[in-house]
């Protein structure tokens, strides 16, 4: 247009300007903070049943050298046993009182415990290297042990009691519920997806030319939302939330009959380690008995060293077996401190106060 320039301008604007928004009611948003906060109270419960876990591995691995330990003594105690029938086998022999397989028998005896002294010496120091792995020493750090955990019997356990301990203290039952509530609030808050939203904004701020010449002006504004043609969607989303809490239900209903499993397991295990711990510790006795009848017999002249050879074997195996009883003894003690949930806090007890 004549007289029009065919740019207008330059203008120049300045605008400072704060904004807010807030969320004024959000159902579904409030119950998927809740689940948040159930998952995050879960996770750290997983880290309480995770110390539990280390506090049986690590027990278990003690244990287990704790017992080697003991069985090397044994065993290097029948190796001098041994070497001393083979000594007064080679003299009778050697003075004409007792035949060349009394000898032989005697030197294939003291082999064979010098065989198995090597194999529970090899056992004990890869134990060792095991349980310094599982507390983070280095594996060329020498150590010594320095409690031997020896036997202490528990008193009368009642069953029921124990596993409505368990099912209150048990750090992995705990976080299964948290997850069932979480899982709970997912399904609230899909739910919730059809409800309608409400959320204000505003700003404030000051426009003008230059700062000089300026004025303030703010904006208030209010927005209900709600969904109209989203029903296939939240119909899914609910049926996904439902899906996962009948999981966690589930889970939770498994992990309480672990719990109860393993309370009386450990129970069971340890009433029969008791037994087997009395029952060795009497064999261990009878045959150290035997033993020396046989030897005295020998050295009497009144029979040959096959009855002594038998005597060595049945002693060598009552303190294997006594030893063996002894940790699951132990380890079940352990085992049903980690049922009960009281692993860390009450090792200590079940283990004899070492």
């Amino acid at each position: 247009f004549a007289g029009i320039p065919a740019i207008v301008g330059p203008f120049q604007t300045v605008d400072f300007r704060a904004s807010l928004s807030q969320a004024v009611f959000n159902l579904s948003a409030l119950r998927n903070y809740l689940a948040a906060k159930h998952e995050f109270e879960a996770a750290k419960l997983s880290v309480d049943d995770a110390r539990d876990m280390v506090v049986l591995a690590v027990g278990n691995a003690y244990l287990t050298v704790v017992a080697d330990a003991a069985r090397v003594e044994s065993v290097r105690a029948q190796v001098d046993t041994a070497k001393v029938s083979l000594d007064q086998a080679s003299a009778q022999h050697a003075a004409g009182t007792a035949p060349k397989l009394d000898e032989l028998r005697a030197r294939v005896d003291y082999q064979t415990q010098q065989q198995a002294l090597i194999q529970a010496q090899n056992d004990f120091e890869k134990d060792k290297i095991a349980l310094a792995r599982a507390i983070g020493l280095p594996l060329d750090q020498q150590f010594t042990l320095s409690d031997a955990v020896p036997y202490a019997e528990l008193t009368k356990i009642d069953q029921q009691a124990a596993i409505q301990q368990a099912l209150d203290a048990r750090a992995d039952l705990k976080t299964l519920r948290e997850q069932v509530r979480a899982a709970q609030a997912v399904k609230g808050a899909a739910r919730a997806e059809r409800y309608p939203s409400a959320s204000i904004s505003g700003d404030y701020g000051d426009i003008g030319i230059t700062p000089g010449h300026s004025h303030g002006t703010g904006e208030v504004a209010g927005q209900v939302s709600a969904p109209i043609f989203e029903e296939p969607k939240l119909r899914g989303d609910l049926k996904v939330a439902d899906a996962q809490l009948q999981q966690r239900l589930a889970q939770l209903s498994d992990g309480e009959a672990q719990v109860r499993a393993d309370v009386i397991n450990s129970l069971l295990d340890l009433e029969a380690s008791a037994k087997l711990v009395e029952a060795s510790r009497s064999n261990v006795e009878l045959t150290a008995e035997a033993l020396k009848e046989a030897q005295d017999r020998y050295a009497a002249g009144v029979s040959d060293n096959l009855a002594v050879s038998q005597a060595q074997t049945s002693v060598a195996q009552a303190n294997d077996q006594y030893v063996s009883g002894l940790y699951e003894h132990n380890l079940a003690k352990l085992s049903l401190a980690r049922a009960l949930g009281r692993a860390r806090a009450s090792y200590k007890t079940y283990l004899g106060e070492k």
